[in-house]
């Protein structure tokens, strides 16, 4: 639901916990440790720009991008036998 959301303008609010801190950035929306945290962040996350929302999504999700990041990894398997080392999370690349 995650990209869905950034796909229609939402940002999001999330934890550290699994795949989000691969898929959310600062400008999208923010990660939290605690309830606490989520409460406050909660405050001030509509100051997130849907557009960038939006936009983020499309540059990193969109099945043709999927797609082609996919066909480089089993490129990459079937020519060395394993996948790129240190393959980039969303962070580093941005």
């Amino acid at each position: 639901m995650t990209i869905e959301a950034l796909l229609s303008g939402t940002p999001v609010l999330g934890t550290h916990r699994g795949a989000l801190p691969e898929l959310i950035t600062p400008d999208v929306g923010t990660l939290c440790d605690t309830v606490d945290d989520m409460i406050a962040a909660a405050e001030s996350i509509h100051t997130r720009s849907p557009a960038a929302c939006r936009a983020h999504a499309e540059r990193h999700f969109t099945h043709l991008v999927m797609a082609r990041e996919y066909a480089r990894m089993y490129a990459h398997v079937l020519e060395h036998g394993a996948p790129p080392a240190g393959t980039p999370t969303l962070h580093a690349a941005v």
